[in-house]
């Protein structure tokens, strides 16, 4: 009776070995394909996203020197020659002593 009981129990573990081997070949499969989906998807993807993020960088520089900076320059200057000229008009109101 234990002869048997225990022999069960080695066939048992032996078909356990069996199914956690091709578990294991599985997974590995697994793996192997999403090492592969990585290289042939991911990769480029990200490179792109980089040539993109490249691409706006330039462009917002480029809008920074061109439109901007001039933008405010003249804004400066506009906001210096009110200044200016609000100066000349309250020293003309004030009596001079």
């Amino acid at each position: 009776m234990v002869q048997t009981v225990r022999d069960i129990l080695i066939i048992v573990l032996a078909l356990e070995s069996i199914a956690l081997g091709i578990f294991l070949g599985l997974v590995l499969w697994q793996i192997w394909k999403l090492v592969k989906l990585i290289r042939e998807e991911v990769t480029p993807l990200l490179d792109t996203t980089k040539e993109s993020v490249e691409e706006i960088t330039h462009t917002t520089q480029f809008v920074g020197r061109s439109v901007a900076a001039p933008f405010v320059k003249a804004q400066a200057w506009a906001a210096g020659l009110r200044e200016a000229v609000r100066t000349v008009r309250e020293s003309r109101r004030q009596p001079r002593v």
